[in-house]
């Protein structure tokens, strides 16, 4: 849902497959020239995810990383230590939110 709402707002978005690794997110992110990443989750990622992999594709990125869903919510304090900016479940929101953030880049 949120790829379609982005898409009608106007931002181009390249669609990875769930269970795509995240240290390979940045590779994706620099070929395709994405001005973001946008992570997504419903059902809580392991521990080591927000910790440790997470850290590194804000660090590996070179680009804002978002996270929503549910998951961003319940844990957010691990996802904002992690660099990442937390967005929500509010789809529209997390939208502007993001187009928001991308004109001031």
């Amino acid at each position: 849902m949120f790829a379609l709402a982005a898409h009608e707002r106007g931002l181009r978005v390249v669609l990875l497959a769930a269970r795509t690794p995240l240290e390979e997110v940045p590779v994706v992110a620099r070929r395709a020239q994405c001005a973001a990443v946008v992570l997504s989750a419903t059902l809580p990622p392991p521990r080591n995810v927000l910790g440790e992999q997470l850290s590194d594709l804000v660090s590996r990125a070179g680009v804002p990383v978002f996270v929503g869903g549910a998951a961003s919510v319940r844990d957010r304090d691990a996802i904002v230590a992690a660099g990442a900016e937390v967005v929500g479940t509010d789809i529209p929101a997390a939208v502007e939110r993001i187009r928001s953030a991308l004109v001031s880049v």
